[in-house]
């Protein structure tokens, strides 16, 4: 059986793992449903899904349809994301900066409607209405 999985995640939520989050979800649920394929459309320009998408089902196979790539992919929970390999196989990878301290999260503004909202909301009076 075959089953189009799909997550769509707003751009200000994007590149947070959201969307491999709720594929995870959705292919476990699949499988024990009985889901052999899983079946991703997506469009040619979405770079970002594309690299996900083979990143996590490195087996699946693609096929264009128009401004669509149709990606079959083996039935499972999508993989983790590989260990970075360097560009160049003779040359060593970067070397990391030693980790800085964690620094202090300050109060939330009291603006902020949650506290882990990256930009305030300005709360504005509603404008009195004449009798």
């Amino acid at each position: 059986m075959v089953v189009e999985l799909a997550a769509v995640i707003g751009e200000d939520e994007q590149r947070r793992g959201l969307g491999v989050r709720m594929l995870s979800i959705a292919a476990a649920d699949a499988i024990a449903a009985g889901a052999t394929h899983f079946l991703f459309v997506v469009s040619a320009a979405n770079e970002r899904s594309i690299r996900m998408i083979r990143r996590r089902w490195p087996n699946a196979t693609v096929e264009r349809d128009g401004t669509l790539l149709n990606f079959l992919a083996p039935a499972q929970v999508p993989a983790k994301t590989p260990p970075h390999q360097p560009n160049h196989p003779t040359q060593p990878a970067p070397t990391q900066p030693a980790p800085t301290p964690p620094t202090p999260t300050p109060p939330p503004h009291p603006n902020r409607t949650r506290a882990n909202s990256p930009r305030p909301v300005r709360i504005r009076p509603k404008p009195s209405r004449a009798v």
